[in-house]
């Protein structure tokens, strides 16, 4: 079964772990788009509005170490998102 999901998700939950503080939006979607191409995914929107929540824009900014104005739109198979946010985890967790 697949289910479509946004980069945004990644990049949100990667900045909220703290993890990749020091690279930009555009490293973190490099790393996210190779690691789902790896997993089978496939990309179906390049570049979407990204919907912040208040809470979320005082967090974390909307800029290039924040959080993205636009993002790609994915879609993969429901047992490779874990798999995903794993590999990204240990990318940027060294």
């Amino acid at each position: 079964m697949k289910t479509s999901i946004g980069a945004e998700k990644f990049i949100l939950w990667i900045r909220n772990e703290k993890i990749a503080d020091n690279a930009t939006t555009r490293v973190i979607g490099r790393m996210i788009f190779r690691v789902i191409n790896e997993y089978g995914g496939k990309l179906t929107v390049k570049s979407q509005p990204c919907i912040w929540t208040n809470f979320e824009v005082q967090k974390f900014k909307v800029d290039k170490y924040g959080l993205p104005k636009t993002a790609t739109l994915y879609e993969l198979e429901i047992k490779s998102i874990e798999l995903v946010y794993k590999k990204i985890f240990n990318h940027f967790s060294h």
